[in-house]
């Protein structure tokens, strides 16, 4: 997805990932409780730790639990998988809080970096989509559409595989308007204007980008335009 996100931090925080605990509860040791219909505490073969509710020998209801990664996870499940609200916090630092389905970011939620970067509105399928709001370290809001994952409209940043970002308006997924392009230390490339995603002039002082354009958030792996798997699972 070649994010070229209107002013909102290209944050695609993927989602696939997880679909799935443990497709086989039997492969679990119950340790404490009740693991096949009431409350208790399971551990798999990798090590993942659930404590919460089991119906049927699966986790459903409330629950939370742990990877020896550090993932850790707190909210509803139904049939093995994240299902309804629940708090997903990253190994890395990263935290998403909202709705899942079926294993899935789906619905209201937010996703924020370990740099305080965070990205809230709908999610569908892992991904953000509709109107958002790019909230920066530093406190600046940016709000976009986002179309298949990906910023399309709006004011937002774009973080290309080789570094690169750009930084301001965007329309029908081009970069559209006064712009900042940054190479991966955070130097100027070029400022001005842009149409039909190409650079066509060059800013004056009587035209500065603005400050959004000006307020650069810190390079992440997560901002990158390839996908990575977010969520993680028991299997």
């Amino acid at each position: 997805m070649k994010y070229k996100m209107p002013l909102a931090i290209l944050l695609i925080v993927i989602a696939s990932i997880g679909i799935s605990f443990v497709r086989s509860n039997t492969a679990s040791r119950c340790i404490q409780g009740n693991c096949k219909n009431g409350v208790g505490k399971s551990v798999f073969p990798n090590g993942v730790v659930y404590e919460g509710e089991f119906v049927n020998s699966k986790m459903e209801g409330k629950g939370r639990f742990k990877t020896q990664q550090g993932d850790y996870y707190e909210g509803n499940f139904n049939n093995d998988l994240k299902h309804g609200y629940g708090k997903f916090i990253y190994a890395g630092g990263g935290t998403y809080e909202g709705y899942f389905e079926n294993g899935v970011k789906s619905g209201k939620g937010e996703y924020k970096y370990a740099d305080g970067t965070s990205i809230a509105g709908t999610y569908v399928k892992g991904d953000p989509e509709g109107l958002c709001i790019l909230t920066l370290s530093n406190g600046i809001q940016m709000t976009g559409f986002y179309k298949n994952g990906i910023i399309f409209e709006g004011s937002g940043i774009y973080i290309y595989d080789d570094g690169t970002r750009y930084i301001g308006e965007w329309k029908a997924g081009k970069r559209e308007g006064k712009g900042l392009l940054l190479d991966e230390t955070g130097n100027i490339l070029k400022t001005g204007q842009w149409e039909k995603d190409q650079f066509v002039q060059a800013a004056t002082e009587d035209s500065p980008p603005s400050e959004e354009q000006q307020s650069s958030p810190k390079k992440t792996s997560k901002q990158k335009r390839k996908k990575r798997n977010d969520d993680s699972s028991i299997d």
